[in-house]
């Protein structure tokens, strides 16, 4: 993928990655071919693999993008609160992808968020020291693991009504 783009170039990427994202709403992606996605796009099959060798790297892409974002906020933001509320307002803000995202074979987003959260739990565990037992320490983590990503999937799957505010008060 090239790493500078015109704007020619960032118009057929985002148009191939919002066809992509619109076919996995309705079916998986082993049942979405190049034909079909470039169709909606209004893109040539033969522009596709000028920037993709697949859908599979077309997936690759969009993923980046959105963990590229939320490791960047993490990376701005030294406060914790305000890290997990900044990543659900972008979250939010772009629903339908990420939930597309939770829905794929082998979990790619929830991996993502919880080494997300391994990567803070681990520090915040380091400093306390409330937990001297380590299995202890792996049940806390798998049950915020699992409460996290619940909540946020839950989230999603209802069109994200609360706030981000509020659903990081809950987590």
């Amino acid at each position: 993928m090239p790493q500078k783009r015109d704007k020619r170039v960032r118009c057929t990427v985002q148009a191939l990655q919002d066809a992509l994202i619109t076919l996995l709403q309705q079916k998986p992606k082993s049942h979405i071919s190049v034909r079909e996605l470039c169709e909606l796009a209004d893109v040539n099959c033969s522009t596709f693999y000028v920037y993709y060798k697949d859908i599979n790297e077309l997936l690759d892409d969009i993923e980046e993008k959105i963990y590229g974002h939320i490791e960047m906020i993490f990376e701005t933001e030294s406060n914790g609160f305000m890290q997990m509320q900044h990543t659900l307002e972008y979250v939010k803000a772009n629903r339908i992808a990420v939930l597309v995202l939770y829905q794929q074979d082998g979990g790619n987003a929830e991996n993502y968020f919880s080494s997300i959260m391994w990567e803070k739990f681990d520090m915040s565990y380091q400093r306390s020291n409330r937990c001297q037992d380590i299995p202890q320490a792996r049940y806390l983590y798998e049950m915020l693991y699992t409460g996290t990503n619940g909540v946020i999937r839950k989230w999603l799957k209802n069109g994200c009504i609360e706030s981000s505010k509020e659903i990081t008060q809950i987590i």
